[in-house]
């Protein structure tokens, strides 16, 4: 934990993280389709190591329809005086972050390029899948990156979601705001959000406070914490009552709060952050989205977290949950580096290449590891394992799939 912290302290005043994580369900049959061996109609010297995989395969994938997927992303913002300055602070703040990334957290981050980011909010705004985007054909009708992703239609008639007409159906959202904390998160929030079946956004903005302003922010929280125990006092005694035994459990709590925050600030290097987290659920129907989105404020509540649903304020919601970097809405909470740091998701890593084998089941996930390791530096491999553990069908697995690629 105290690694994760360092992490998020190195962030100055002026720069903001977001933490989008993006769940997609996957059929089973379009994972499967990656690995499964294609059976010849005429049998060979090879069809039963074939039929041996895809049957372990099969088995290994499980019987639910669906697989969630989650892709997780890091949008940084700055904020500087000029555009040339403001693309140097990016450039330099990006080097630093990726590789404290795998220095501190052990974690590969990859920086995306216009087009992949255009791929990933025109699935959000229009579900639409396909892949590339022209830039050249682009500059060369007059359009705008904005025509590319906006929707055919928004509709923001009802005031608790928004339904966007997409390139062939209607897309229903709603927002939900993180609002009632508990007093020390957990790190399975995001974990157990990310299990729920359904597609999903989840987004986290952090923007540092500046040391000094932390500290006198919660000093003004401590003076008017006790300027209020002191008129409550008072009150106690002119009722006849005990102003120890009898005062408000709430505000000797407040006030117990306060004091170890400030003592954090001062000996244990804790900083505040202003926060918002939003969750985006996902549906093509009113009905589903209801049941949806009641099911992830189950698993909310069972964090002791609270989910509200954002009224009148869904357009914001929505450009908030998007990775853009920037928070719409007004809510905000305050944490400090320990709490924000549970909020880090990157515990594991999905690994589905198109065209690799199946390596077995990621344990954090339940996903299988779909690798093509010719997409590697180094394809090289060794496999280590039990007796009985299945090392020389691992083997015959890479054998079957080379002669197969031979004779195409």
């Amino acid at each position: 934990m105290r690694i994760t912290q360092k992490f998020f302290n190195k962030f100055s005043q002026s720069e903001q993280l977001t933490i989008t994580i993006i769940n997609r369900r996957v059929e089973r049959d379009v994972l499967a389709a990656k690995v499964l061996f294609p059976e010849p109609r005429h049998g060979d010297a090879l069809t039963e190591y074939r039929r041996d995989h895809n049957r372990i395969v099969r088995s290994k994938l499980g019987d639910r329809r669906y697989r969630i997927v989650a892709e997780k992303f890091v949008t940084l913002t700055v904020t500087s005086p000029s555009l040339d300055q403001a693309r140097e602070s990016l450039h330099r703040l990006s080097a630093t972050v990726t590789a404290q990334m795998w220095s501190l957290l052990e974690c590969r981050a990859e920086q995306l390029d216009g087009v992949a980011r255009i791929e990933i909010l025109r699935e959000l705004t229009r579900g639409c899948y396909r892949k590339g985007f022209d830039y050249a054909a682009m500059a060369a009708s007059g359009a705008t990156t904005r025509d590319e992703l906006a929707p055919m239609e928004v509709d923001l008639t009802a005031p608790d979601r928004m339904v966007l007409m997409g390139d062939s159906d209607e897309i229903y959202y709603q927002c939900l705001l993180l609002r009632d904390y508990p007093t020390w998160l957990a790190d399975t929030l995001f974990s157990r959000l990310s299990e729920v079946q359904t597609d999903l956004v989840i987004s986290f903005h952090a923007t540092p406070i500046d040391r000094a302003e932390s500290r006198a922010l919660v000093k003004r929280r401590k003076t008017g914490l006790d300027m209020e125990r002191t008129a409550v006092r008072k009150k106690l005694q002119k009722a006849g009552m005990d102003p120890d035994y009898d005062m408000p459990w709430d505000l000797a709590q407040a006030q117990e709060e306060v004091r170890d925050l400030l003592d954090d600030i001062d000996k244990s290097d804790q900083r505040l952050f202003t926060t918002t987290l939003v969750v985006m659920v996902q549906a093509s129907s009113e009905k589903e989205l209801a049941e949806r989105v009641d099911e992830v404020r189950k698993v909310a509540k069972g964090e002791s977290c609270e989910l509200a649903i954002m009224r009148r304020f869904q357009e914001e919601a929505f450009n908030t949950a998007l990775p853009l970097g920037v928070s719409r809405l007004p809510f905000h909470r305050t944490l400090t580096t320990a709490a924000v740091a549970v909020m880090v998701p990157f515990t594991s890593q999905e690994i589905l290449d198109d065209n690799g084998l199946m390596y077995g089941v990621n344990t954090n996930t339940d996903n299988a590891i779909i690798l093509d390791r010719r997409r590697l530096r180094n394809g090289n491999a060794f496999i280590l394992g039990t007796s009985g553990s299945g090392k020389v069908p691992l083997r015959e697995v890479g054998d079957v799939r080379g002669v197969d690629r031979q004779a195409q």
